[in-house]
């Protein structure tokens, strides 16, 4: 069986830091690390973190757009270090918690701890509802251990919060497909493919 693991697009989650009487040094480096990663120039990225992490070692949201490059490139064991560091440090944003939450969550598993995943998961949805990514990268951690109808209902939630997300069209067909709905499943897989074209 043949599934995607989606990744949230790291543009949705890069929060400029700024304040009116003018930035820090670690918040100019936040930044530019954020502009790095938007033009996925990860290492640039990675060294901006660092360098903001090293003048401000509390800087949450640093550790969080690290750990986010970090699971682009695969390496995943840096990404739970960092997201791990960011909850340890109590975001006080919600939406930002439940993203730390949901990048521990795919980095766990990735690192093979399902249950883990789960739970990180399930915390990320409850701070966050409308958090797309958590829906899906749940659902696919669904996929993976038959738990069918749990990721239907996920990618479900997840194409009514975005109808334009291609991964939950595509993951969708396959639990649909796996539970013998196969037109539906078809016709997920078509739409999928008309929303980006790697999927066909």
């Amino acid at each position: 069986m043949n599934f995607i693991i989606a990744i949230v697009t790291l543009i949705l989650v890069l929060t400029a830091v700024g304040c009116s009487s003018g930035l820090s040094d670690a918040a100019v480096y936040y930044n530019e690390g954020n502009a790095s990663a938007r033009q996925e120039l990860w290492e640039e990225a990675i060294s901006d973190y660092d360098n903001a992490i090293q003048l401000d070692p509390e800087f949450a949201m640093a550790y969080v757009n690290r750990g986010w490059v970090y699971l682009n490139i695969g390496n995943h064991q840096g990404a739970f270090n960092d997201f791990e560091e960011a909850i340890r440090l109590n975001l006080t944003d919600k939406e930002q918690m439940a993203r730390a939450y949901s990048g521990r969550g795919y980095a766990n598993d990735e690192l093979g701890e399902v249950e883990k995943a789960l739970e990180d998961f399930d915390t990320a949805i409850q701070l966050d509802p409308d958090l797309v990514e958590s829906y899906i990268n749940r659902g696919t951690v669904y996929i993976k251990t038959g738990q069918y109808e749990n990721a239907l209902e996920d990618f479900d939630k997840a194409i009514q919060l975005d109808p334009d997300d291609p991964y939950s069209y595509y993951n969708r067909g396959i639990v649909l497909e796996e539970l013998g709905r196969h037109s539906l499943a078809e016709e997920d897989s078509n739409k999928a493919c008309e929303l980006d074209r790697s999927l066909c």
